[in-house]
């Protein structure tokens, strides 16, 4: 039996980058026989096209049919096909369709990021149409995992009960291995970070009015605000070290009321000692401590809860072994 891993198209700078080398670490710990079905890419190739957002619909489309043509002549009885991303760009779910006529004991699995019920999510706008898509894939795909209850509550909502089965999705959180390195909390340059996406999908507003309410702090945004303020610095990152860096850098990071597929910034944050400040919906209360949370939009909780946490010099103390035990739990599950 082989086991064929399938990452999604490597985002630049995001976690599908570290993605395609921990699922293979774990494989090789575990002496695995597997192979890793990677398309081709090159990020200057791809310019700009209407519709895209943070990843390139051409670039991740060339990537995934490459992956659907190598399957397609090379999965055999007996053998499992773990997708990183089952649900986009979307061609997966023809593959496992034409994998099932074909072989009879082909086991399929797979992650899902998001999907239709997300708020924000990239296919909202066609959320009727596309939760079809969601329910063939449920009935198609063997196991499904995802990141926490909150979604998988999310998404069980939307499948019709005549196709429902109990333990099809798991809840095996996200992956996630703490740095070795300990950083200190004072003495950091600045006192609030904000590094969620500002584009179509995602607004910065309620973060500016943050700003805006605390004109003594300083703030920072590793993209490009919509506003310029004064006490507020546009700082740019080209890699993952640089993000790292603001991250070190910084006091209390900001999670703006939106609905996040993971809250891998809340998780990057605790790693590097900034302490995350999220709303207490989505899937936050499964990875924080009630006193990260903040209720509702309230300027004066916010600023209240922020400034609480800009003068806590004290260490910050989680137990990342649930993430970085995660891949080793897919694994298992799927073997």
């Amino acid at each position: 039996m082989t086991l064929w891993f399938v990452p999604q198209w490597p985002v630049k700078n995001r976690y599908p980058e570290e993605w395609i080398k921990w699922f293979p670490n774990e494989m090789e710990k575990q002496k695995l026989d597997y192979m890793t079905v990677k398309g081709t890419y090159d990020y200057g190739e791809y310019n700009k096209v209407k519709g895209d957002m943070f990843t390139s619909l051409i670039g991740s489309s060339d990537w995934e049919m490459e992956q659907i043509m190598h399957l397609l002549r090379c999965v055999n009885e007996g053998d499992t096909v773990f997708f990183a991303d089952l649900d986009f760009p979307g061609f997966i779910l023809p593959c496992m369709q034409l994998l099932k006529c074909k072989l009879k004991e082909v086991k399929l699995t797979g992650y899902l990021h998001a999907g239709s019920y997300i708020e924000g999510d990239y296919f909202e706008p066609v959320a009727d149409s596309k939760i079809l898509s969601e329910q063939a894939m449920y009935n198609i795909v063997d196991t499904i995992f995802v990141a926490s209850e909150y979604h998988k509550d999310l998404f069980e909502g939307e499948i019709e009960w005549d196709f429902y089965e109990k333990d099809k999705v798991k809840v095996v959180k996200i992956p996630y291995y703490k740095t070795l390195l300990e950083f200190k909390r004072p003495h950091r340059k600045w006192d609030v970070c904000y590094t969620s996406r500002i584009d179509e999908q995602k607004s910065d507003k309620q973060f500016l009015e943050v700003v805006k309410n605390m004109p003594n702090r300083f703030f920072v945004t590793t993209n490009k605000p919509s506003e310029s303020l004064p006490n507020l610095e546009y700082h740019p990152v080209a890699n993952r070290k640089e993000y790292f860096d603001v991250l070190d850098e910084s006091k209390v990071l900001f999670v703006p009321y939106l609905q996040a597929t993971f809250g891998y910034n809340v998780l990057e944050a605790l790693d590097h000692n900034c302490i995350p400040y999220a709303p207490e919906d989505f899937a936050y209360p499964e990875i924080l401590d009630e006193k990260y949370l903040y209720h509702g939009k309230d300027g004066k909780w916010l600023n209240y809860g922020i400034e609480r946490f800009i003068n806590d010099d004290e260490d910050i103390i989680f137990d990342f072994s649930p993430y970085e035990n995660c891949i080793s739990k897919i694994l298992d599950l799927i073997k």
